[in-house]
């Protein structure tokens, strides 16, 4: 092989290499703030567990199209992409310790939102006959 080709082959690899390298620091940047991160993976185990309730009393393509519309609401209200938030759970993911208090963080919010759901107090049965 001349010499010409092998720098040609070398500066291709390299120019590849920084591609690579340029959109992984992208990807790294739209990594989701951990804080932010962790109350959007409460509110998606919240709707999973709506949905799982739901999956004995509705059809199968209405609980896929309930789920998509779901998660589609739980993306624009935490305003991130389903590929930010794939993105930065493998990222979260790679460093397991962090990981696991986050999971513990998550674990507090969904406790803590059915504390408040069971100690709602629901309205006397009499009042309800009242308004019909």
């Amino acid at each position: 092989m001349s010499t010409k080709r092998l720098f040609f082959l070398l500066f291709g690899i390299v120019l590849l290499s920084a591609c690579n390298m340029k959109g992984k620091q992208l990807n790294d940047q739209d990594i989701i703030p951990q804080e932010k991160m962790v109350r959007l993976m409460a509110d998606i185990e919240i709707t999973e567990a709506g949905l799982r309730f739901k999956q004995t009393k509705i059809s199968g393509d209405s609980l896929t199209r309930l789920k998509s519309r779901a998660f589609d609401s739980l993306y624009i209200y935490h305003q991130v992409t389903p590929a930010q938030f794939k993105n930065s759970l493998a990222f979260y993911q790679k460093k397991l310790d962090n990981f696991e208090r986050m999971m513990d963080e998550v674990m507090q919010i969904i406790t803590r939102e059915k504390e408040i759901f069971n100690n709602m107090k629901s309205p006397p049965a009499d009042s309800v006959k009242n308004n019909q």
